[in-house]
């Protein structure tokens, strides 16, 4: 549920000469019984349908979008309103939204406010604020013109109060569930989680909501790309296929990852990224340089023996990897699950056996630097 990916919304689409009037009467019948809110309309040569994969309906009364179904479930529900393989051939997807909740630990508005205010060269930010959904910040290619109500351009990320915007349309803040929480979710969210009704109290955690809109063909290519081969449409055919071999949800979380660091986290590598190819002893000093509260007084030290060059390139690493902003550290390790520096406890865990301490005087060749003592890997 929560760090997982969801498709929030998808839009199907086939040619009205592939499908007739019976046909598509029936897959709209479908759809509304499988799917809360769904929709369908046409144009002049085409049928729409759009659906909210989150809202397919299961075997409760939950209408919220908190949590995906099974890939067996959405495939099950796919095949049923798509009638045959000779219907479903001819129907294409044009806009697809993808997006993660994560629980953080102060009030979602204050991420939001943090990312309007990055420098981000590609995507023009901008902000919403309601007094019953909290603040939002779209962020879009600035050459669109965005309208004062709500931006709905080809391409758009979104991050926004998931906490308030839940509240705003339920009267009861307390949320049944579809499936239990995992013990890390419920570790995340402590006690407003009812494990004997399944329930959360949304009111009780700070979630926040990253939606990413891929409309039309040359948006939706990088999943297009990861999908299918040889072509410049997205089918349903592709993601039945996917769905089959279980590995549509996979897929869709490599380009939704790629996405966000391509454009909002692109200015800091993780430690492991850029350590990449190091031995384990200068991958360690990275790790441990950058959570030092004593970068100066080991930059004094390696000069004192002779390593000035030395550090200079952990240095240099450390600058990559380490942000100004600690809201920034959290989102990072929140969305993709990878801490860009290490902790001290995690560091410690390394070692299963202790380590020897040395004067700064003695060490020579390749060292970890570390609050004092400096320690080798020995």
């Amino acid at each position: 549920m929560f760090g997982d990916i969801k498709i929030d919304k998808l839009r199907l689409t086939h040619s009205k000469t592939d499908v007739d009037t019976i046909q598509h009467k029936k897959i709209v019948e479908r759809l509304k019984a499988k799917f809360r809110n769904a929709c369908t309309f046409s144009k002049i040569n085409d049928n729409y349908y759009s659906i909210t994969p989150t809202k397919l309906i299961r075997d409760n009364n939950v209408t919220h979008n908190l949590q995906m179904p099974s890939e067996n479930e959405l495939l099950r529900a796919l095949k049923y309103c798509t009638l045959n393989p000779f219907v479903r051939e001819g129907i294409n997807v044009t806009e697809i939204h993808l997006t993660k909740d994560i629980i953080l630990s102060h009030n979602p508005d204050e991420y939001i406010n943090f990312i309007a205010g990055m420098k981000l060269p590609s995507l023009t930010p901008v902000m919403y604020s309601s007094n019953s959904e909290g603040k939002s910040v779209y962020l879009a290619p600035p050459k669109r013109d965005i309208d004062d109500e709500e931006y709905t351009g080809n391409f758009v990320i979104k991050f926004y109060n998931k906490t308030l915007e839940y509240l705003s349309h339920n009267e009861d803040p307390v949320a049944k569930l579809n499936e239990p929480l995992t013990s890390k979710e419920q570790k995340l969210v402590g006690e407003a989680y009812n494990k004997k009704e399944n329930s959360l109290d949304i009111s009780k955690v700070n979630i926040l909501r990253v939606e990413i809109v891929y409309k039309t063909s040359k948006v939706l290519m990088p999943v297009i790309k990861t999908l299918s081969d040889n072509t410049k449409e997205l089918s349903l055919f592709s993601i039945i296929k996917e769905l089959e071999e279980n590995s549509l949800y996979q897929t869709l979380e490599e380009v939704f990852n790629s996405t966000l660091k391509k454009y909002v986290f692109f200015q800091v590598k993780s430690a492991m990224e850029m350590t990449e190819g190091y031995d384990r002893i200068k991958s360690l000093a990275v790790d441990l340089l950058a959570i030092s509260e004593e970068f100066y007084h080991y930059k004094a030290i390696f000069n004192d023996i002779g390593m000035k060059n030395q550090f200079s390139e952990l240095q240099t690493i450390v600058r990559k990897i380490k942000p100004e902003s600690d809201l920034y550290i959290e989102l990072y390790d929140k969305f993709f699950n990878m801490p860009l520096v290490m902790t001290s406890e995690q560091w410690k865990r390394i070692f299963k056996t202790p380590c020897k301490g040395y004067s700064s005087k003695k060490l020579k060749g390749s060292i970890l630097v570390y609050e004092v003592p400096i320690w080798d890997d020995s």
